[in-house]
Parts: C-alpha cells; structure tokens; sequence
C-alpha cells in the first residue's frame, strides 16, 4: 500500500482529515477556554473557574509555579490523544504530520508574542534556549560579555563556558544594591554605565524568581540603542534576555521588549507541556548566532535552523499550542493583575 495521509489515517481510525486526530483536545480546549472568558466577560470569574482545569492534590497550597506546573485538563487530553496517535503507528504519523504541527506551534506563540513565526525557535527550555543564543554567538576574543549578579546559573555557566571556548571574558557586576530600596533608574543607569567598547553581550533576567523584581527590559534596550548607533555591526551589543518569570504573566509583547534574543520555557507561568520552550530571534540580530545543534526543520528561517533536530517526546512539543492559545483567551491584563481583585 502507498502511504498517503488518506491511508494512514484511515488505518489508525482516525478518520481522513489530521484535524480528526485532534479533535477531542481542540474541544476541550474551546470549551475550557470558552467558560473562563465569558465568566471573565460577565464579571463573575473567579479562581474557581481557573481551579477546576487542574488536578492538584487538595492536601497542599501549591505555589511552584515558578519551578514547573501542573498540566490543566485540556493540554493533558491534547497530550493524551497526541501520543495515542503516535503510538498507533508512530514512524507514519510522525513523517506526516511533525512539520505541520510544529508549524501551528510557531503560529500560535508569534500570535501570542507578536512576532513573526520563522523568527522562533522550539527548543525544551530556558537553558537551552540561553545556551543556543551564547554558544553561537559571534564574538571575538578581544570582546566581553557583561551579565549580573543576579542571573540565572544556566545564563553564568553558559557564559564561561563560551569564554572558554572563544577567549571572550565575562563580567558580573550587581545590577542594585538594596532590593528593598531599588528603582527603575538604577538598574538602567548601573547596567549602561557598565558598558564598554569591547562589550558585546549582555544578559539580563526579565523577572527575578528569587524576588519577583521585574527588570525594566525596554528601557534597557532603548539605552542600548543608542549606544548601538554609532558602533559597527560586528561591535553592537546584543541583548538577551531570560523571559521565563514574565512569559505567560506580563501583559507586554515580546515584539515591544526591543531585545534582541528572547527565550523562555512554556512549563512554569504558561502551564504548557513539560520540557517545552520558545526562543526568539531579533530579525536585526540573527546573523549574529548560528546553529550549534543540526535541526530538522530547515526551510523555516532562522527559527527553523535554531531549533535543535533529534527525537524528543512530540506529544508534549505539538501541544504547545494549546497552552499558547489557551492564555489568549483568558486575556492578559485580567490574569496579570489577579482573579482575586
């Protein structure tokens, strides 16, 4: 028999169309989704409408959403009948079937983000998403890299790890000196004056896990700016950011941060798939990173060659989607400021 997507379905009964494979968990979603922005439009929502997507053990106050979520009930049935129809004939459905849905998964987060889908790349974390951007990074020896105190580890071991490599240095400076007196105004004046000619890099943590200080990202960038005016291509001084602690929470697009790399993983604040993550190329900056991990989805831009290839569990990467369209709906400015207010 030839294998046509016809066939194939047809054989794993699940109908002549992909959509008939999904078409349990789209339902659900929809339908979850559909509750909670009426209530939302009704002004009667409150966090019951949000409790009942999940299966939390009752016993505990569950308050790790800044380490790893729980599934709510419609990403695990998108899980759920993903994997079924991959274990069903997993060679076929795979070949037929991954570039579409990772493509719905680049569409989905560019709506969500407000960016283009070829400027994203899948990968399964934060780390990697920030070990991608610094390991193919361009830089020269005679260049630095500057981060803070308070960065992530993943973001200072990725750094010495390409300072090792490339003869780069790095530098770690304190971005305020007391969190309870801190402002806006000093952590964009201390990271600006701590620029250098040679500085090529630098690194910054949209909110911190460790406080919730919420660093203000554009006003970096804008400075930035400026400083980029006058400097050629290969000497500009590229901003990433970890996004991870404001991606799914912050009602600012990705698109208005004006950074130049953006990564973060979908497993915390966005209630996503486990071992799941975005990044985002700057279209301004992408030649300034190359692929380090050979991909399988070359013909979509940038984004395409910075997502690493290999097998992976792909039932939890399609369904992204699913949590990136699941937090539209609830609607930013409403999940930002609380169900509670």
């Amino acid at each position: 028999m030839t294998w046509s997507r016809r066939n194939f379905l047809a054989t794993v009964g699940l109908g002549t169309s992909v959509s008939a494979v999904l078409n349990v968990a789209t339902q659900r979603t929809i339908a979850s989704a559909q509750t909670v922005r009426a209530s939302l439009q009704a002004g009667s929502a409150d966090w019951t409408n949000i409790h009942d997507l999940f299966g939390l053990d009752q016993r505990y106050i569950h308050l790790a959403g800044l380490l790893i979520a729980t599934h709510p009930a419609p990403i695990q049935a998108a899980i759920e009948d993903y994997r079924a129809a991959l274990n069903a004939n997993p060679a076929a459905f795979l070949q037929e079937n991954n570039g579409e849905f990772q493509a719905v998964v680049r569409s989905q987060a560019a709506a969500y983000m407000g960016v283009q889908p070829n400027d994203l790349a899948i990968t399964d974390s934060t780390t990697m998403g920030t070990a991608l951007v610094i390991n193919g990074l361009e830089i020269r020896p005679d260049q630095e890299m500057l981060t803070t105190e308070f960065d992530y580890y993943s973001t200072h071991e990725s750094l010495k790890y390409k300072a090792a490599r490339s003869g780069a240095s790095v530098r770690n400076i304190p971005l305020y000196q007391e969190i309870q007196s801190v402002s806006a105004d000093e952590m964009v004046d201390t990271l600006i004056a701590a620029i250098r000619p040679q500085t090529r890099l630098v690194t910054a943590t949209w909110v911190h896990s460790s406080t919730g200080l919420k660093v203000p990202i554009r006003q970096i960038a804008d400075r930035l700016a400026e400083i980029n005016a006058p400097r050629a291509e290969a000497d500009r001084v590229l901003f990433l950011v970890d996004g991870v602690h404001g991606f799914g929470v912050e009602a600012t697009r990705v698109r208005d941060l004006n950074c130049d790399f953006f990564t973060a993983g979908t497993h915390k604040w966005m209630f996503g798939p486990r071992g799941t993550g975005i990044l985002w190329g700057n279209p301004r900056s992408q030649a300034a990173v190359s692929p380090t991990i050979p991909t399988f989805t070359r013909r979509s831009g940038w984004g395409g060659w910075m997502t690493p290839g290999g097998f992976k569990s792909f039932e939890h990467l399609w369904a992204m989607a699913r949590p990136l369209s699941f937090s539209s709906s609830w609607g930013h400015p409403r999940w930002q400021s609380g169900f509670m207010d």
